[in-house]
């Protein structure tokens, strides 16, 4: 049975080209079988995301690189979560994953504080949504303490 797709239909045949699959047996030994497998494909559905804010981005970078930091050589990623209403109002801010260090866990959490985001939409409406983003600290230069 095809998908009506000519792609699909040879990603399937493909999925077994190198095997995979067990014979079937009868009293221990393998037999030829002829067996139907359904492959199903569907698409996910893509989550509607916010867009920076060209006119005012999150404060991330070099320039904002806590300077304790950069003097310690601390680097790290860490995750905030937060939402943002369709009238692009950031709200509940906090931190899901430590980079390791309070100073650019701070820088993480104030970011965000004065906007860099648009909200995301959905048909060129604006809705709330709450995600995730990482925030990677890493020094351009490193220091020697």
């Amino acid at each position: 049975m095809s998908t009506g797709y000519a792609r699909l239909d040879a990603a399937c045949v493909n999925a077994f080209a190198d095997g995979g699959l067990l014979p079937d047996t009868k009293d221990g030994k393998p037999i030829d079988t002829t067996i139907e497998i359904p492959i199903i494909w569907k698409l996910a559905a893509v989550k509607p995301s916010p867009r920076l804010d060209p006119k005012n981005p999150p404060r991330i970078g070099e320039a904002y690189y806590p300077i304790e930091s950069i003097r310690e050589g601390e680097e790290g990623t860490c995750i905030v979560s937060m939402t943002i209403t369709a009238d692009g109002k950031i709200r509940d801010i906090v931190l899901t994953k430590s980079s390791g260090y309070a100073r650019l866990d701070d820088a993480c959490l104030k970011a965000f504080v004065h906007g860099g985001l648009l909200p995301a939409t959905v048909n060129g409406k604006p809705i709330d949504s709450t995600f995730e983003i990482p925030i990677v600290w890493r020094l351009t230069t490193k220091t020697s303490s």
